[in-house]
């Protein structure tokens, strides 16, 4: 146990050395065209999620289910869209539990007691715990401020709205259907809504952009699961983007 402390405070020290971060500048170069293709839409978003291939921050999070608030210190490591590591500290900094979500491979660590849940009992223990279950599986991808899947979503129509603030495109991937909202002067995307069976699933709104090596990236994320009626609000304190991460950084002791 005190092995595992002192790592994650060697670690949360790292963190905390990454650069300042400043206002992102727009990149309107395609303000210069008459019109914009739905396809150039689509592939700019996909540009800039191919450059985005890890994510380490601290973060501030704040979980929300009817009666419940809970606010929570936390660490995130992201990697591409299938692993995912969540740590969760005390307000001594002291580690309390970690989630990990790699290769569809759900794990929680209770470091208080050292102890290990798998698979569908960590669903329980979430609920148990913080109040709420995310499926992280679905989501990992908006960590890091990209849509999830994109690479397989076709474009049923793309517009500019009256306002000529945001282009708005609705999109499908087998019986899905989705919605995106993207700055009509940046190109980045500010909403993401996931639809089935003309249902909302997930929503995620994305806000206050910064650069983050050369990089606009979202310091403020909203997931919202209307099924579940559950609100997820996530702001960033010093994230780095496309770090190397350790060999063994989804790894848990005893795993």
């Amino acid at each position: 146990m005190k092995m595992f402390s002192r790592v994650v405070l060697v670690w949360m020290c790292a963190l905390f050395l990454s650069s300042c971060q400043l206002r992102v500048a727009p990149m309107s170069s395609h303000l210069d065209k008459e019109t914009v293709s739905s396809h150039e839409l689509l592939q700019s978003l996909l540009k800039r999620q191919a450059d985005v291939k890890t994510l380490r921050s601290f973060v501030q999070t704040t979980l929300e289910k009817k009666d419940l608030k809970q606010n929570l210190r936390q660490a995130i490591v992201a990697c591409g869209n299938e692993s995912i590591r969540v740590d969760t500290f005390s307000l001594f900094g002291q580690p309390l539990w970690v989630f990990m979500h790699n290769g569809g491979k759900p794990l929680l660590y209770d470091a208080t007691n050292n102890r290990i849940y798998r698979g569908e009992e960590v669903k329980d223990i979430m609920v148990e715990v913080v109040g709420v279950a995310i499926d992280f599986k679905d989501i990992i991808n908006v960590f890091s401020g990209n849509i999830p899947r994109l690479e397989k979503h076709r474009i049923n129509r793309a517009y500019l709205d009256k306002e000529k603030n945001l282009y708005q495109l609705e999109t499908v991937a087998g019986r899905e259907r989705f919605e995106v909202d993207m700055d009509a002067v940046t190109l980045l995307p500010l909403k993401w809504v996931g639809i089935q069976n003309d249902r909302k699933g997930y929503t995620v709104s994305w806000s206050d952009y910064r650069t983050v090596d050369e990089r606009p990236f979202p310091h403020h994320i909203e997931i919202e699961n209307s099924a579940r009626k559950e609100k997820l609000v996530v702001n960033y304190q010093n994230p780095q983007i496309n770090a190397t991460l350790s060999a063994d950084v989804f790894d848990l002791p005893g795993a």
